[in-house]
């Protein structure tokens, strides 16, 4: 009952919030962003993974997913690898998405991950010792990335829109929402300063 009365004061507090598309000059080309935080949950010590999907590097977002990662990562590069296995899955799946679409066809995903280590692993097959533990299902970023399918680059978050929509991408799970409502704020108004709504 507290979680149906906290959503309806949600939804009354951001009536006037809307999604709003427009057409952009730049061409369509998936941009993902992904992250996670490390063992946040204080009840089972497991990580959130964050993503989010724009079809241009300046447009509104298409797509967006913050959940609680399925198991404990070792450490903070397990845990943003496991996030970006997660945002690989988005990818293809957008990916066909678009190109049931339109006639051109979608082929690579840039995703920005903010982790060197998550980088190397989703682009080097050897095994380390750090690393040789991590479940094979998420190695097949890999695949992915040896077949162009998904090109994962770095991205230090220095501008201040990246750090709202890096923490957008974690608070989500967070007990507090206040947080995630400032961030959405925060995010709109980029947004609007932009001329994008």
């Amino acid at each position: 009952m507290n979680t149906a009365k906290h959503v309806l004061r949600y939804l009354k507090g951001t009536i006037d919030h809307k999604l709003c598309f427009k057409k952009s000059s730049q061409p369509l080309s998936l941009l993902a962003y992904s992250d996670s935080d490390w063992g946040s949950s204080v009840e089972d010590r497991r990580s959130t993974t964050g993503y989010c999907f724009s079809l241009t590097g300046d447009g509104p977002l298409v797509s967006w997913k913050s959940k609680k990662q399925p198991t404990v990562a070792l450490s903070t590069c397990e845990a943003e690898y496991m996030a970006l296995a997660a945002t690989t899955q988005e990818s293809l799946y957008l990916t066909q998405l678009l190109n049931g679409m339109d006639k051109k066809i979608y082929h690579c995903t840039n995703i920005l991950e903010d982790n060197q280590g998550a980088i190397s692993l989703s682009k080097d097959p050897v095994h380390r010792q750090r690393s040789k533990h991590i479940d094979v299902k998420y190695h097949f970023i890999r695949t992915m990335v040896n077949e162009s399918k998904v090109n994962v680059k770095v991205n230090v978050w220095k501008r201040e829109n990246m750090k709202t929509m890096r923490d957008f991408l974690v608070w989500y799970n967070n007990r507090d929402v206040e947080p995630f409502v400032e961030a959405l704020q925060k995010m709109t108004e980029f947004y609007k300063e932009r001329g994008i709504c």
